[in-house]
């Protein structure tokens, strides 16, 4: 069973797949409502995702503001998923 985290930087890395590249590079375009990413997860522990989220801010792997999720880091969520336990 894939643990929460890694449920949650698989369903922001499977969202950001739709990435444009310009010519300054990589530019993120998943931008999400928290309460349409918890329901697209089916978790009911809404307050421990939105504690992880609000580490990743800190941490600039994804913005958090007015309940809207970009991602900033996508090589940080393939990270996270490449883990071992």
């Amino acid at each position: 069973i894939i643990d929460l985290r890694r449920r949650l930087a698989k369903r922001l890395s499977y969202l950001n797949e739709g990435t444009n590249r310009g010519a300054g590079g990589l530019k993120m375009v998943v931008r999400v409502s928290q309460d349409e990413l918890i329901a697209m997860m089916g978790i009911s522990q809404h307050d421990t995702i939105l504690k992880q989220l609000t580490l990743w801010d800190q941490q600039g792997i994804v913005g958090v503001e007015k309940g809207w999720i970009t991602v900033k880091n996508q090589n940080a969520l393939k990270e996270i998923l490449a883990e071992d336990f």
